[in-house]
């Protein structure tokens, strides 16, 4: 299987096989990745992302757009098994990808705080951490036309901002 690598802190990024993906159909395909990226091992309704990325739109445009959608980035991903494409939600499995902003998250919780003696085992998971964080999430990435994504994005931004703030 192809090692699948998602880069979300400083910009977007997708490599498969240490090979850049860059023909996304369009930029809410990649929000779609990013989202399901950043929030692993979660079933999310295909009702809930056609609202997140489409929600000016009827309903059955929105299910139509997010069905094409995925279906692109099956293909672009060359049917990776890290996306799991179901008749009524989709998931991102994080055992089959890297993904950074996960592998950041999980760094800073085996870290558990700055005890009085810091074991080095917690002070090389908040190093990893720091290294990770290369910048704000998703910076410079904006969708004019999908309010809902938008929201979380900035959420998911300060939320991350924050937490490197209290690692360093």
């Amino acid at each position: 299987m192809s090692v699948l690598q998602i880069k979300l802190l400083g910009g977007f990024s997708v490599h498969l096989a240490d090979q850049p993906l860059t023909k996304f159909r369009s930029d809410k395909a990649r929000a779609l990745l990013a989202y399901l990226a950043a929030q692993p091992d979660r079933d999310h309704a295909r009702t809930t992302l056609a609202t997140l990325l489409w929600g000016d739109l009827p309903d059955s445009s929105a299910k139509t757009n997010l069905r094409i959608e995925l279906s692109n980035l099956n293909k672009l991903l060359a049917d990776h098994p890290a996306l799991v494409i179901e008749r009524n939600s989709v998931r991102f499995q994080r055992t089959l990808a890297t993904v950074d902003v996960v592998t950041f998250q999980d760094a800073l919780t085996t870290f558990g705080g700055l005890p009085a003696e810091a074991q080095p085992t917690q002070l090389a998971n908040l190093v990893t951490a720091l290294d990770l964080y290369q910048g704000e999430f998703l910076v410079g990435f904006h969708l004019s036309d999908a309010i809902e994504f938008g929201e979380w994005q900035l959420l998911s931004q300060e939320q991350w901002h924050e937490q490197a703030m209290q690692a360093l």
